[in-house]
C-alpha cells in the first residue's frame, strides 16, 4: 500500500520573489555540481537554465503564501536526489488537471528528453523568470495555464478553471493543481493533444493517458502528487 502525501485546498495565492539567494544552493554548492555533472553525463539533453525554487509553503486557512528564490535547474536535480539535504527548499510548481465532461482526465506522458522520461502525470512545470509580473509576485495560475498550452496545445479559454486549487505537500515537490473543465469528453481531448505532439518537432511529452476515477495507478509510473489530487478531483 502507496500512502498518498497530505493534500488541501487554496483559493488564494501570495507567493513574491526575493532578491537573496536561496540557501539550499549556496550552503550545497559543491554537491549540486557534482549531481548535475552526473544527471548530464545519463541524459545530455539536460540543460541548467534559470529557475525559481521556494522556502517552505504555508497554508493558512484559504491562502497558500510561499517566498520564491532564483536559482538553476541544477539545483533542482540536487534537491531531488538528495531531498534531506533540502528540507528548506521546495520545488513548488502549478499543474493542470485536464478533466474531460465525461469526468475523464487526460495525463501526459514524459519525454525521453526530460528528466521524468516515461512519468505519467498533470502536464506542468517548475516557475521561472516568466511566470514573475512587474510587481514581483509569482503567478502560478498563469504558470499552469502556459505549461498547459506549450506541452498540450489546449487553451484555458476552453474551460472553467476550478475556484479551488488542489495542494499536495510531497517534499521536495509541492504542487498547486489547478482543475479546468473542458466541454469535451477527455478521449477527444487526447486525441487534439496528440494530434498537436505529432506536429511539434520538439514535444516535451510523448503521449498523453485518459484515466478515470477510481483507476488503479501504477506508483512507479503515476507520482505519487498526481495519484493524491486526481483522488480530490470531484
Amino acid at each position: 500500500m502507496h500512502r498518498l502525501p497530505p493534500t488541501a485546498a487554496a483559493t488564494r495565492l501570495d507567493i513574491t520573489l526575493s532578491v537573496d539567494p536561496l540557501d539550499f544552493s549556496v550552503r550545497e554548492q559543491a554537491r549540486i555540481a557534482a549531481t548535475f555533472a552526473a544527471a548530464k553525463a545519463r541524459n545530455p539533453a539536460l540543460f541548467d537554465g534559470p529557475i525559481l525554487l521556494f522556502s517552505r509553503p504555508r497554508i493558512d486557512g484559504p491562502s497558500l503564501t510561499a517566498t520564491a528564490y532564483r536559482t538553476r535547474y541544477s539545483s533542482l536535480t540536487t534537491l531531488i536526489a538528495h531531498p534531506d539535504t533540502g528540507l528548506d527548499a521546495y520545488n513548488l510548481f502549478g499543474a493542470a488537471a485536464i478533466v474531460g465532461s465525461d469526468g475523464g482526465v487526460v495525463l501526459g506522458r514524459m519525454g525521453p528528453k526530460t528528466a521524468g522520461a516515461g512519468e505519467v502525470k498533470f502536464p506542468g512545470g517548475t516557475p521561472d523568470e516568466e511566470d514573475v509580473t512587474t510587481e514581483g509576485a509569482v503567478d502560478i495560475v498563469g504558470s499552469i495555464v502556459r505549461e498547459m498550452a506549450e506541452e498540450t496545445g489546449l487553451s484555458a479559454s476552453e474551460a472553467q478553471l476550478d475556484d479551488t486549487l488542489i495542494l499536495v505537500d510531497d517534499h521536495p515537490y509541492f504542487a498547486v493543481v489547478g482543475v479546468l473543465r473542458f466541454p469535451e469528453p477527455a478521449e477527444q481531448l487526447a486525441a487534439r493533444v496528440n494530434a498537436f505532439l505529432a506536429a511539434d518537432p520538439d514535444p516535451e511529452l510523448a503521449g498523453v493517458a485518459v484515466v478515470r476515477p477510481g483507476a488503479s495507478l501504477d506508483p512507479a509510473v503515476v507520482p505519487a502528487y498526481t495519484r493524491a489530487a486526481l483522488a480530490r478531483i470531484p
